[in-house]
């Protein structure tokens, strides 16, 4: 999973009522938190990335490993561009 420094915020501010069993998997769910500001999460499998996200995403999809996924969306019309160029088909939002 990948999500930005927005959606995560978002997500984990949510009030421990609206905390159901999909909110518990995706906060134990393998994933990279992209972030210029956040340098830690309180999510356990949730790694936080300062590097440059397109970068990373091609370099994820030249090694064999997990699908990639996307959460939320990405506020930069820029950056959507190019990381729709860097991911092709290789990256589903979910």
């Amino acid at each position: 999973m990948i999500l930005g420094r927005r959606t995560y915020e978002a997500l984990a501010g949510l009030p421990y009522e609206a905390r159901d069993e999909g909110w518990a998997s995706m906060t134990s769910t393998p994933g990279w938190l992209f972030s210029r500001t956040l340098r830690a999460t309180d999510w356990p499998r949730l790694e936080v990335v300062n590097e440059d996200l397109v970068e990373f995403v091609r370099e994820m999809k030249g090694t064999e490993g997990p699908e990639l996924r996307t959460l939320g969306s990405v506020s930069s019309s820029s950056m959507t561009t190019d990381l729709a160029v860097a991911c092709g088909r290789g990256l589903r939002p979910i």
